[in-house]
Parts: structure tokens; C-alpha cells; sequence
């Protein structure tokens, strides 16, 4: 079949078979070029009677074609949520039967610094050697790839910057109509972010933590309900009981029962005013039966607009003998 057509995107429809050229992928750079589709060998001859079009679609006035043409990461993904698949993650990526990389999309080298045609044909190990924190690791998902299992991976990158990224990368093998290995297909993501976020936050509350212990007054974090997120071991001297023996109950269950009632309403007004310190001195039982007098306050710092996620840092010391001796005073 041979043509002669102006620049343009074309699509040649014979019968039922459609073939469509891009202009680019044609070369076409002058005003008109002549064509010849090649041969397919597979096909039956059409017959000479049978209706042949030809359609041409004209390039705007931009100079590209009306029609949309997908960017090569969105035609790496199937269906019409390809659009999310691609927000969900940050690049896609794909391995051939003999476990080496065929394809990574573009986010890949703005992520790791790597241009992916450094690892392209590669395997794993071949493409990141010495970049790696952890090659046990990848000792263990290279075994996973050998049995054609699906896993999940996250793992340190260093930059070519110097800086350290961390990865997740997910894979899982594709099957051929015959049940054939055919490779696999995966997608990476970006977590450093978060990561070193949640290690920031573990450290300062070690941190907390490591400055707590060293009060000599009672430090508690309760939830909403009055459970116990946190208890320091000062409990201990105070009132008795270690803190393995309160620290998965409630609060207030050694509080003397003539008292509930106004701790309730303590807990209460500083769940209605965050920020706002509400004091009040309580009665509370000692492991060995006799009664403490606690001087406590609470203070609701995180309710987020919701009482139900809502968490109170409560502070208690102990002036029971600070009490007796005023009593003592009244009654002399």
C-alpha cells in the first residue's frame, strides 16, 4: 500500500485492521512524504472490491494532533485508572523472565539519581551495587523473586547527592496465557519523608520519656475513657504498685470512691478546654491499705476537635503529710 499524504497523524483503515502512524514515528518533516506499510506475512490477502479508507487527522494550529496521545508512563498502565495508579505511587517499573529491569518510569531518576538506562537489562543487585543498606535483605527478596512470590520491600538508597532515600518498592510476577514466567511488574515509592518523621517522633518521646522518669511526682497520660497510655515509675514510691500492675487499667481505679465523682467532673472540664489546668486534691488507696492525698491537675493537649481522640497529661504529687499536718492543726 503506498500513500501520499501531508504531515499529519494517520490512521489506515483497511476492512476491519486499522493501523495508526504518528507523524513523528513516520519522520515525516517536509510538507509531503511517500509511505509503504510492510508487508504481514500473517495476513490474508484483502480482497480488491472490498471498501479501503484512509483518515487523516489534521494537526491543530499548534501544530499537534487533536487526538491524545498518552504519556509512556500512563500506557504502562491499564484501564482507565491509570491516572490514580499514578498518583498513588511513584514510579512504575517491570522485569523480564531473567529478572532484569525492561522498564522504569520517569519519577525513577528524579527519586533515586539513577537515569534509567543505568539499569536497564540489569538485575537488582547489578543495578544498585553499592548503593544498598541492608544486602541480607536483599538476599531474602531476591530468594522471593526466584520463586516467583509476591513481596514488599523497604530499603536505604543512598543518593548520588549523599543523601539517604528510603524506598518501598512491591512486585508481584506476571503469568503468561500459557502459565509461562514472564517477568514482573512493580511499583517504588518515596518514604523517606515519612520515615524520618515517625523516627523523629519515636525519639522525642524517648526523649519524654527519659526526662519523666527522672520526676519524682506521678506523670500519666490517659485517654478520653481515663485509659493509661503512659505512667511513669514513680507510682511506685508514691503509692505502691509498679507500674506494670496500673499501666493497663484506668486511672482512677485505686481513687477512693468518695472522690470519683469529682474526678470525673475534673476530667471532664479539662476535656471541654484544651490548654485550660484544672487542679483539685484526691484521695487515692496505697498497696499497703492506708490513703494518700494527691494534689493533682490535667491538662487536655491533644483533642484534635474530637473528645473521643482526645488526651490529657495528668500530674499528681503526693502532700499527704503536708494534709495531715493541717489537720492537725484545726483540730489542736
Amino acid at each position: 500500500i503506498k500513500l501520499e499524504i501531508p504531515l499529519a497523524r494517520i490512521v489506515l483503515k483497511v476492512s476491519s485492521i486499522c493501523w495508526t502512524y504518528p507523524a513523528e514515528a513516520l519522520d515525516l518533516k517536509g510538507t509531503h512524504r511517500v509511505i509503504e506499510h510492510p508487508p504481514n506475512n500473517n495476513m490474508k490477502s484483502q480482497s480488491a472490491t472490498r471498501q479501503d479508507t484512509l483518515k487523516i487527522e489534521s494537526p491543530d494550529e499548534k501544530g499537534s494532533s487533536s487526538s491524545f496521545k498518552p504519556s509512556m508512563d500512563s500506557e504502562r498502565v491499564p484501564g482507565r485508572f491509570g491516572d490514580v495508579a499514578m498518583m498513588a505511587v511513584d514510579w512504575f517499573w517491570e522485569m523480564d523472565a531473567e529478572l532484569r529491569f525492561t522498564y522504569q518510569s520517569s519519577r525513577f531518576e528524579e527519586i533515586t539519581g539513577i537515569p534509567p538506562a543505568d539499569v536497564i537489562g540489569k538485575t537488582r543487585e547489578e543495578a544498585f551495587a553499592g548503593r544498598i543498606d541492608d544486602s541480607n535483605k536483599w538476599s531474602r527478596i531476591g530468594a522471593a523473586l526466584r520463586n516467583r512470590e509476591k513481596y514488599c520491600m523497604v530499603w536505604a538508597l543512598q543518593h548520588p547527592n549523599g543523601e539517604i532515600r528510603v524506598l518501598r518498592t512491591q512486585g508481584k510476577p506476571v503469568i503468561g496465557a500459557n502459565g509461562e514466567f514472564l517477568g514482573y511488574r512493580g511499583v517504588g515509592s518515596d518514604i523517606t519523608e515519612a520515615t524520618t518523621t515517625k523516627q523523629q517522633l519515636v525519639e522525642t518521646k524517648n526523649r519524654f520519656r527519659g526526662i519523666i522518669e527522672q520526676v519524682t511526682d506521678i506523670v500519666c497520660i490517659v485517654n478520653a475513657d481515663g485509659a493509661i497510655k503512659f505512667l511513669n515509675k514513680s507510682v511506685e514510691s508514691i503509692l505502691g504498685y509498679a507500674v506494670e500492675e496500673l499501666e493497663s487499667g484506668k486511672a482512677d481505679a485505686k481513687a477512693h470512691a468518695e472522690d470519683l465523682a469529682s474526678i470525673q467532673r475534673a476530667k471532664q472540664v479539662a476535656l471541654e478546654n484544651p490548654g485550660r489546668v484544672v487542679a483539685g486534691d484526691y484521695r487515692y488507696h496505697h498497696k499497703d491499705g492506708s490513703i494518700r492525698v494527691l494534689q493533682m491537675t490535667r491538662q487536655c493537649f491533644s483533642n484534635q476537635g474530637n473528645e473521643e481522640c482526645a488526651e490529657l497529661i495528668v500530674h499528681a504529687r503526693d502532700i499527704t503529710n503536708h494534709y495531715q499536718a493541717e489537720k492537725a492543726l484545726r483540730y489542736s
